[in-house]
C-alpha cells in the first residue's frame, strides 16, 4: 500500500533502480567517487607546495636584506627555489 502511485522502488528511485543496482553501475560511482578524492588530493598537495615556496622566498630575501647573504649566494638559492 504505501508504494501505491509510485510504481514501486525503480520509478521512485529511478537513478539507484536503473543504474546503480547493476555491477556497472556500482563500478563507475566508485570511480567517479575515487576520482574526486584524488583531484581534491591534488589541489590540496599543490596549494600547500606553493605556499610554503613564497614562504621560503621570503626568508631568503629577508636574509639578503640583513646581510647574511652574499647576492651570489641568494641568486644561487632564489633559483633552486623558483624550480
Amino acid at each position: 500500500m504505501f508504494m501505491r502511485g509510485y510504481g514501486g522502488l525503480d520509478n521512485c528511485l529511478w537513478f539507484f533502480g536503473r543504474y546503480l543496482y547493476g555491477g556497472w553501475g556500482v563500478l563507475m560511482l566508485v570511480a567517479i567517487v575515487l576520482a574526486a578524492i584524488v583531484l581534491s588530493v591534488l589541489v590540496v598537495k599543490k596549494g600547500i607546495k606553493k605556499d610554503t615556496s613564497k614562504d621560503a622566498l621570503e626568508r631568503l630575501k629577508i636574509r639578503y636584506v640583513n646581510g647574511e647573504l652574499t647576492e651570489e649566494e641568494y641568486l644561487e638559492k632564489k633559483k633552486v627555489l623558483d624550480l
